[in-house]
């Protein structure tokens, strides 16, 4: 079936559902108007569908000038029915058609819709536009493009009604084409496809990008809609949405509202019942009922003829006559509100008159500022993410800031009155929370399809234009075959045609005059006969035994070829397949080329010789301007100022950084020399220098620090390092020089060696405090000591005098030397001894840092085992578990590192847990060039907040325990290895241990352990 016979049974199919629906209308057959009860098909819509398929039948057949008048009036009815849609009215009034049979609310005969009178009347041009395609390939593709816009509009609302059904959504409701008007588009929209693709068949016109445009222009439209109608759905989800936000706000409201009503009624009820009202009581009332209501600017009571004021009272006091008459100048019922507009200001006023059960009549009027009170009753959501205004009548009581958003308010009726209203504009921030992304993902989704669609026809086209034009080429082929043949016969070269085997089928051109020899005595013949013994021949005869005829094809080759009686002839033979019907032929041409051989050769010598040397100085053209680029952006692009400079001193180059650094544009350097960089005092001799250095030029790195500057245009003598690099280039010795500027570094320098000295000089001075005032402390200490001493002998000297004293007297003296002095010289003592172990520690402390360092490796083994063997006897007492592992050596002094070790396992053993066995383990690692070692144990742990103290001076983890020492071990330890450019870290957990981290050297010159990244819970 062809694509003329597929085009004539869409457009009768699509002519035949509009009949029908016509048939239907004036039938009164509602069943076929509207099936499935979804959307109709209006009169008006399968009238001019009706002539735009009849059109397009019509134009299947050939009848093109009927088809495109019919299809015109269709698109006449449909562009009519557009501008009426436009003006709000209808093609077809309902009365001129019986619509009883049909919902007259869902259903009107001329209720075409935009969408599908726009793909009618696209439809419609279509038709004279792909007729016309043989005049002209942009009217083919116009029609196309109309044909793909209606069958986009129609495959759309096709697709909307099966989503609606197997969805249930709304997605097709927005561009409302019927099921039925989707068939009879999508059917005439193919049936005209249909058409232009076979006015595109190669032949009318070449293949052309431009014919993917229909194609593009459909799926462009399919997307369109299909965001159109996303879109749609996400406007009625967020209305919905907002709808719902809004009630929200108008409940709030009127809750907050009835609340004051009832507060103000409630404080009016209280007063009617009492016979008599003291202000403090009307105060304390208002004041217990009143303090859930925000922004309450005044409250007025009147009992027995009394007006009374409760607070708040402040200037809106002004206000409360204005309001009391508002509020009950001929109102008779008992509870009122409204607005007071004063001073350019509005209030909130709600009044109650109640009378109790004793006849005594009460009114109360409250005053509000609508903002807080409205802002206190409005969610939280309400206030950021909608705009709020506040109406009672004409008079704007509250407005929220303008959050933005579209321009679509919503109101609502709220309060104790119909005068309020409350409006409602959703913001941008809500629009941007709530919105989907299915509108933007179709869209995107869409447009990449239709570029992919679009390619795919044009692909399809182009490839059936390649197999047209193959077609005719093979039918060009067979009629220019006779004439080949003739032309061959004419040819001045022998032309043999030779079979797979080798053997001679036939003979033409001129093989007679080449070979010397009749056509009837070669045909028949192997053609290896006619191959003479040169390298030329002896090759192809090779080639052709062993890889067979086919591989020779392609062949060309210069060779003997043998001739009649022997003779042999110079030739070039060429080698070319043919397919036949009777199999693969092969066409040897030779050509005599005896006279021209030697000239031939000649010449391509002199040719091969040529190209080759021309070859060479393209190369070496392209590899110099390669080079020179590549060498002045690399100098350009330098950190460091660097110059060329020739042999007499001249500038050849100076980059960018040069031309900053000393101030010179490029061309006041290149027309100078190099002495005009250097120190007037030097310049003298520097051609001398420039002329040493030339003779035997080498890498040099001259003097450093201040002593070499070089100086700017402005005459900045700025101090630099020179790198001096020679370059042999064209036989001359050039030298590249890049300047180093100091000034910085050498600034830095300064300061470092500014703050090392003075640092020294602190830590020299801090040592000396501590080692003499230590010093200085043990004079007193030793006085205090010896004076005790005296004076406890002096109170034994006493006891026999206390004798002689009066028996009272000498009661109360022995309560006093038998009790007080012994137990003030037994702290005395104390008290003296702990002080001489503290100053005793600062002295070793402050040794410490005045010792010189004895740095070598250390066998951490060994020093570990010494100190484990000097606290053996405690080991041993308390049954303690040691294990020590095989330990890396380490770089440091071996006595200060044995007093590390030693406070740290002594530090385990004192505060190992008694109430489990005790176990110390010593091991190590080498952590790149570190020793890393951990002594752990499972004593009492220490807690998170001691663990940053136990390295200070006189800090003890129990200080009120029995356990000795003055708190100085680990202080000592992080005060030798910090001079070892060592680390001590601490991990530990209360009730299972600690473990302690010592980071070392392992050779000298490493940098600062603290600067080492440890795994600390491996």
């Amino acid at each position: 079936m062809g694509i003329g016979t597929i085009s004539k049974w869409l457009g009768g199919g699509a002519l035949t559902v509009a009949a029908v629906v016509l048939v239907a209308w004036l039938a009164r057959v509602g069943a076929l108007v509207e099936p499935w009860r979804s959307e109709p098909l209006d009169y008006s819509t399968a009238f001019a569908a009706a002539w735009v398929a009849l059109g397009v039948v019509l134009a299947s057949f050939g009848r093109r000038w009927a088809g495109s008048v019919a299809a015109l009036v269709g698109g006449a009815v449909a562009a009519l029915s557009l501008v009426q849609n436009l003006a709000g009215t209808t093609l077809i009034p309902a009365g001129l058609l019986d619509t009883d049979f049909l919902d007259a609310t869902r259903v009107s005969p001329g209720r075409m819709s935009s969408a599908t009178a726009l793909a009618l009347l696209c439809l419609s041009q279509s038709v004279p536009l792909v007729q016309l395609g043989a005049r002209s390939r942009w009217l083919l593709v116009s029609g196309g493009c109309c044909a793909a816009l209606g069958f986009a509009v129609g495959v759309t609302g096709g697709v909307g009604f099966l989503t609606h059904v197997a969805l249930d959504s709304s997605w097709d409701a927005f561009h409302r084409v019927s099921p039925t008007g989707s068939l009879i588009l999508t059917l005439i929209g193919a049936s005209s496809l249909l058409q232009g693709w076979a006015g595109a068949a190669p032949g009318r016109h070449e293949p052309s990008p431009v014919y993917a445009l229909p194609v593009l222009a459909g799926a462009l439209t399919v997307t369109g809609m299909m965001y159109a109608s996303f879109e749609y759905q996400e406007r009625a989800r967020l209305a919905e949405f907002a709808n719902l936000r809004a009630v929200e706000a108008v409940d709030a409201l009127n809750r907050r509202s009835d609340a004051v009503e009832d507060a103000v009624l409630r404080i009016a009820l209280l007063m009617s019942e009492q016979r008599e009202v003291e202000p403090h009581e009307w105060t304390s009332t208002v004041a217990r009922n009143s303090k859930d209501l925000p922004g309450l600017v005044l409250f007025d009571i009147e009992s027995h003829g009394v007006r009374s004021v409760s607070p708040p009272v402040g200037p809106e006091r002004r206000h409360a006559e204005a309001v009391w008459r508002a509020a009950f100048e001929g109102q008779h019922a008992p509870v009122g509100s409204g607005v007071l507009e004063s001073g350019g200001m509005q209030y909130l006023w709600f009044a109650a008159a109640v009378t109790g059960s004793t006849g005594h009549r009460v009114r109360a009027v409250a005053l509000f500022e609508p903002r807080p009170l409205v802002e206190s009753a409005l969610p939280h959501t309400i206030e950021t993410e909608y705009t709020s205004l506040l109406w009672h009548g004409p008079t704007l009581l509250y407005e929220s800031p303008d959050r933005g958003g579209s321009s679509d308010w919503a109101e609502y009726p709220v309060g104790p009155d119909a005068g309020w209203r409350l409006r409602l504009k959703p913001s941008d921030t809500f629009l941007r929370s709530r919105r989907g992304e299915a509108p933007v993902t179709a869209l995107l989704a869409g447009t990449i399809c239709s570029a992919l669609l679009a390619a795919a026809a044009h692909l399809t086209l182009v490839a059936r234009g390649r197999a047209a034009e193959s077609r005719r080429a093979n039918q060009e082929l067979a009629e220019s075959r006779e004439f080949l043949a003739q032309l061959v016969a004419s040819l001045p070269e022998a032309v043999l045609t030779v079979a797979a085997d080798g053997r001679i089928e036939k003979v033409d051109g001129a093989a007679p005059q080449v070979l010397a020899r009749s056509g009837a005595s070669i045909v028949g013949r192997n053609v290896d006969e006619f191959i003479g013994l040169d390298p030329g021949g002896t090759k192809l005869r090779q080639t052709k035994k062993q890889s067979g005829m086919e591989s020779l094809v392609g062949t060309v080759v210069d060779a003997e070829v043998f001739g009649q009686d022997g003779q042999c002839i110079y030739a070039v033979i060429r080698i070319t397949a043919f397919n036949t019907a009777a199999g693969r032929k092969y066409l040897w041409t030779v050509t005599d080329i005896q006279w021209r051989r030697q000239a031939e050769q000649e010449n391509r010598r002199l040719v091969e010789a040529l190209r080759r040397k021309n070859d060479d100085l393209q190369t070496a053209l392209d590899e110099a301007r390669d080079n020179a680029q590549r060498f002045e952006a690399l100098l350009e692009s330098s950190p460091e100022a660097t110059l060329l400079v020739d042999e007499a001193g001249r500038i050849l180059e100076f980059n960018r950084r040069a031309r900053e650094l000393l101030g010179y544009t490029r061309d006041e350097a290149l027309a100078g020399s190099v002495e005009m960089l250097v120190p007037p005092e030097i310049r003298p001799r520097h051609a001398g220098i420039r002329e040493n250095y030339m003779r035997a030029p080498d890498n040099r790195m001259m003097a450093r620090g201040r002593d070499l500057v070089a100086i700017a245009k402005d005459g900045t003598r700025i101090p630099v390092e020179i790198n001096l690099s020679p370059l042999r280039f064209r036989g001359r010795v050039l030298v590249a020089a890049s300047l180093i500027d100091l000034r910085e570094r050498l600034r830095v320098a300064d300061e470092l060696r500014t703050s090392e000295r003075r640092l020294r000089a602190a830590n020299k001075e801090l040592e000396s405090i501590v080692y003499v005032a230590s010093h200085d402390m043990r004079s007193p200490l030793v006085n205090l000591q010896g004076f005790s001493r005296q004076l406890a002998g002096a109170v034994k000297k006493l006891e026999p005098l206390l004798a002689q004293l009066p028996p009272e007297a000498r009661a109360e003296a022995e309560a006093v030397m038998a009790q007080e002095v012994p137990e003030a010289l037994t702290f005395i003592s104390s008290s003296t001894r702990k002080m001489d172990g503290l100053i005793k520690g600062l002295l070793r402390l402050s040794r410490l840092g005045r010792a010189p360092l004895q740095m070598a490796e250390v066998d951490m083994n060994h020093l570990v085992a010494e100190t484990v063997r000097n606290t053996q006897f405690v080991i041993n007492e308390r049954g303690i578990q040691v294990e020590v592992a095989d330990l890396p050596r380490c770089w440091g002094d071996e006595i200060q590192l044995g007093q590390v070790f030693s406070n740290i396992v002594d530090n385990a053993i004192k505060y190992l847990d008694p109430a489990r066995s005790g176990r110390v383990r010593v091991t190590g690692r080498v952590a790149g060039d570190y020793a890393v070692y951990e002594v752990e144990d499972n004593g009492i742990g220490i807690a998170p907040d001691h663990q940053a103290q136990v390295f200070e001076i006189f800090h003890r983890l129990a200080p009120d325990g029995d356990v000795p020492g003055e708190g100085l071990g680990l202080a000592v330890v992080r005060r030798i290895l910090d001079r070892h450019d060592g680390d001590v870290r601490l991990v530990s957990t209360p009730g299972q241990g600690s473990r302690f981290i010592v980071i070392l050297p392992r050779r000298a010159g490493a940098r600062a352990a603290s600067e080492v990244q440890l795994d600390e819970n491996s």
